[in-house]
C-alpha cells in the first residue's frame, strides 16, 4: 500500500519542493497551498512556503508562514532557525539572536542548532568589528580598520553605506 494515497498532503508537499528545486516557484508555491487545503496543520509545507518566500526576498510573506510553522510545531528548530534568519534580515537582531538560543535549547545535537551557534558566533564578531569600526572613527584612524571591517563585514553579510 501506498501510504501517499491516505495522506496525499504529503505528495503534495514533496512535489511542491521538487518543482521549487527545478526552479519553479509559482508552481511550487501553487503545489504547496494545495497541499495546505487538504491539512492546514502540516508545517513543513509550511516551512517550505517560508523558504521559497526568503529566496523570493518576501520577507514579510515568508515571516507569516514560519510563524505559522512555529505555532503548530512548537519543537519545530527548522522553523524557528530560518524565522531567525528572517528577523536577522529585517535588522531585528535581539529578536534574531532569541529564537537561534531557542534552537539552541529544543535542539542541542541538531544540525539547526549547529547553525544557530555559527550564526551566534558571526553576531559577536560583527559586533566586535562594530566596536572597532567606532574605535577606528573615534580616533580618526579610518583608512586600514575601516576597509578591514568593511571586509569583514561584506563576508558576515552585512553591507557598510558610504
Amino acid at each position: 500500500k501506498n501510504p501517499f494515497y491516505k495522506k496525499p498532503y504529503l505528495a503534495r508537499t514533496n512535489l511542491g519542493w521538487a518543482y521549487y528545486k527545478l526552479g519553479e516557484k509559482k508552481k511550487a508555491i501553487n503545489t504547496l497551498l494545495k497541499a495546505l487545503k487538504e491539512n492546514a496543520q502540516y508545517s513543513q509545507a509550511l516551512i517550505y512556503l517560508g523558504l521559497i518566500y526568503m529566496d523570493k526576498g518576501k520577507w514579510d510573506a515568508a515571516e507569516f508562514y514560519l510563524k505559522r510553522a512555529v505555532r503548530i510545531e512548537e519543537s519545530s528548530a527548522e522553523a524557528r532557525y530560518y524565522l531567525a534568519e528572517i528577523y536577522f534580515r529585517k535588522g531585528e537582531i535581539d529578536l534574531a539572536k532569541s529564537l537561534w538560543n531557542a534552537v539552541i535549547q529544543l535542539a542541542p545535537q541538531s544540525k539547526w542548532a549547529e547553525f544557530s551557534y555559527q550564526r551566534l558566533f558571526l553576531l559577536k564578531k560583527l559586533d566586535s568589528l562594530r566596536e572597532m569600526y567606532l574605535l577606528a572613527e573615534d580616533n580618526k584612524i579610518i583608512v586600514k580598520d575601516l576597509n578591514k571591517f568593511k571586509k569583514e563585514a561584506k563576508k558576515l553579510g552585512v553591507f557598510i553605506k558610504e
